[in-house]
């Protein structure tokens, strides 16, 4: 999904507009996916082929004569099947049957993790930096705090925000919720780390994307 730039635009309006009232910084980050999942491919082109050479032994047992193959034939039959798992492989929903909800989840969470250290996110003077990850694939988002801020926080809290945040993704739009998460964490970082005199913006008030 890419942004256009005014959601861009808006989108860094809202960081510059909560971290005015913070010394915390939001960081912001959009990912196609969390990672490649290269197994799916292969899973999937071997079930195909194993699927039609178990269909076509089954109807030639039952079919006989009728349904009888040479190698060439019985080839050509797997190739068939190998391909069309391929395609299946192609398929978002597919791909993320095949992974199950825990992989997903994991994947997710070690992107963020990268993503984290890759942006500088641990670098604020006062340890109060957040890292909120959206990767489509996985239609999955991950908020990853520093232990400033995340010491502060009631356990559960993030998830509640993420909730909130994703619950918002289908009727509002991907832009208009991820302004209305950096918004709900930055009034949190203004009660836990408001603006003092000198404060400096620590890091860029952009969304980071990949590709």
């Amino acid at each position: 999904m890419k942004l256009s730039e005014s959601e861009l635009k808006k989108i860094e309006d809202t960081i510059k507009k909560i971290e005015g009232m913070t010394r915390g910084e939001v960081v912001p980050v959009l990912v196609r996916q969390s990672r490649d999942y290269p197994e799916v491919g292969w899973m999937l082109i071997c079930l195909g082929a194993l699927s039609s050479g178990i269909l076509s032994y089954v109807a030639h047992t039952f079919w006989g004569a009728s349904w009888d193959v040479g190698s060439v034939e019985f080839a050509l039959e797997i190739l068939v099947g190998a391909a069309a798992g391929w395609a299946v492989s192609l398929i978002p929903a597919a791909r993320r049957w095949m992974l199950g909800a825990e992989d997903l989840t994991a994947a997710v969470s070690f992107r963020a993790s990268a993503e984290f250290t890759r942006h500088g996110v641990m670098d604020t003077q006062d340890r109060c930096g957040v890292l909120l990850l959206v990767s489509l694939f996985e239609h999955r988002a991950e908020i990853l705090a520093d232990r400033g801020i995340h010491s502060q926080v009631p356990e559960g809290y993030w998830k509640e925000c993420l909730d909130r945040m994703m619950a918002k993704v289908k009727p509002e739009g991907l832009s208009s919720a991820l302004c209305s998460g950096i918004t709900e964490l930055g009034a949190l970082l203004a009660e836990k780390f408001p603006r003092e005199a000198g404060s400096t913006n620590e890091l860029a008030d952009h969304l980071r994307q990949d590709g």
